[in-house]
């Protein structure tokens, strides 16, 4: 805080606070005299080599240059100086917590010593009186572990107290208004309501973990600003995926106009120029992260056209569309009927069909791996797409048409997944219905409880650091007693969910 603070220089003058480094310090035989920072953290501070020049290398530099040890040694040799010159009271000040991570700090243990050989009672800030660098609020929270605390809180800071009494009730396993249990129906949050729209991947986040898309979704709180770098690597894997779904429509589409299949042999110098184009025009939009890693990148790509370009070569079957949007418009908004009580409405996009001897083919371009799919996809119950995609073309898209979807699933184009696809026929739309029906009877009985089917799904969760903690596995479900609650409204939906 002081070496941000900026204020004209002057000689020590009386009736005012004179603040000087700890070298300085004690010469104008003040009456009082404070210093600060005496925690082990701070002072004397490491003596450990800088990694970026050694002491060794420091001395043979110059002479000239102080080594991390010199320095140690001068701030315990100024202490001492200090407090021996002291000619009126001496008060050492140290932060006995860390208010950034919660947790105690001890002091220095130069002031240790002092503390000993002159027998001083050491006195911390109590109750209300907030620590320097601390709110008042959060002066209080760090002294949490005080006798009187709940008291204290509860008559003086009501709404630390409510979010005490949230952790306690988060901490247990009945559904409660903490834990994605709204104790109330909500028709307005229901994903079937007739004057709402959404998306397959909005609906993955429901299924993978509904109190992710409660907090999302329907509470609006705004995912951590990142800027996902890796290291050696130019574009980022959303970036990659969007260059590579660029290039495959723009290829598909000039060799369908041809009036060609996708071939290697015919192809390869097509498909490769093409590459070369977009990464040149990726180049003004991404800066670059060094040679390297444009070059590694460069070779990924390549190698994922490559694999594209040899899976497609030889399939029986005509590409007929490519991104085909819906949703966007009145004629392409038409709820997706799957049963009585089951109709929503989506907006997307299709990222190509195909025309086989069985019918037609939905395929989504994955440019990733395959470990977080399953090989049946009638068995995956977090992937919704393959279906649902299928049935918007099929009743949205090409109403009437007579032809049934054979086929709908991911077709993965990266080097590790070597041009693999995971696909299924379509299951009855009733059947699909009663998949699903629970999840949609929870968005509108305000039911958003933390039971995941999948067990990865608080590792790539931005809202982790909220919640991971209390996620729960249909297993844990059943071992608990989360349905353990006096109003059963929502529950059998949650129940149902959960049996999945």
């Amino acid at each position: 805080m002081m070496r941000r603070r900026r204020t004209p220089g002057s000689s020590a003058r009386s009736g005012a606070l004179n603040v000087v480094p700890l070298g300085k310090a004690g010469l104008s035989g003040r009456q009082h005299l404070f210093v600060i920072g005496l925690d082990e953290q701070t002072f004397p501070g490491s003596s450990a080599d800088d990694p970026v020049l050694l002491d060794e290398e420091r001395r043979q530099l110059s002479q000239m240059l102080p080594t991390r040890t010199l320095l140690v040694r001068r701030r315990l040799d100024a202490f001492t100086r200090v407090v021996a010159n002291a000619t009126g009271s001496f008060t050492g000040v140290y932060s006995f917590m860390d208010p950034i991570f919660g947790r105690g700090v001890e002091r220095a243990t130069a002031l240790d010593a002092l503390l000993v050989e002159h027998k001083v009672h050491v006195q911390k800030v109590t109750l209300g009186m907030p620590a320097a660098g601390l709110t008042t609020s959060g002066a209080v929270l760090s002294q949490s572990d005080r006798l009187g605390y709940s008291d204290y809180v509860s008559t003086h800071f009501p709404w630390l107290a409510s979010g005490q009494l949230a952790g306690k009730l988060r901490a247990v396993d009945t559904l409660s208004v903490y834990s994605g249990n709204l104790n109330m129906r909500t028709p307005e949050l229901d994903v079937r309501r007739a004057d709402h729209t959404t998306s397959v991947s909005v609906l993955e986040v429901l299924a993978k973990c509904p109190y992710q898309y409660f907090v999302r979704h329907v509470l609006g709180v705004r995912e951590p600003d990142s800027l996902e770098r890796h290291p050696g690597r130019w574009l980022s894997s959303l970036q990659f995926g969007n260059l590579l779904h660029q290039l495959f429509f723009d290829f598909m589409t000039r060799v369908v106009e041809r009036g060609e299949r996708p071939d290697k042999d015919k192809h390869s110098e097509l498909i490769h120029s093409m590459l070369f184009e977009s990464v040149d025009a990726w180049k003004d939009i991404v800066p670059s992260a060094g040679e390297v890693a444009m070059e590694r990148d460069r070779l990924l790509l390549t190698q994922a056209v490559d694999v594209f370009l040899s899976a497609e070569t030889g399939r029986n079957t005509d590409p007929i569309d490519f991104e085909k949007g819906f949703g966007y418009d009145e004629a392409s908004n038409e709820p997706i009927r799957l049963a009585e009580d089951v109709a929503i409405r989506l907006r997307g996009s299709i990222d190509r069909i195909d025309i086989g001897a069985d019918g037609f083919e939905i395929w989504d371009y994955k440019t990733g791996g395959t470990s977080q799919y399953q090989p049946n996809l009638h068995r995956d119950k977090l992937k919704l797409q393959w279906a649902l995609y299928a049935y918007v073309w099929s009743d949205i898209l090409r109403p009437g048409d007579g032809r049934p979807v054979s086929t709908s699933g991911y077709f993965f184009t990266s080097g590790k997944a070597n041009g693999e696809r995971i696909s299924a026929q379509p299951p009855d739309k009733n059947v699909f219905a009663d998949q699903i029906r629970p999840l949609f009877e929870m968005t509108g009985e305000g039911m958003y409880p933390h039971i995941q089917l999948g067990p990865n799904a608080c590792t790539f969760c931005s809202y982790g650091s909220i919640c991971s903690a209390e996620r729960r596995t249909p297993k844990e479900v059943a071992a608990q007693n989360i349905f353990d609650v006096t109003d059963e409204r929502g529950i059998a939906a949650v129940r149902k969910w959960a049996e999945h």
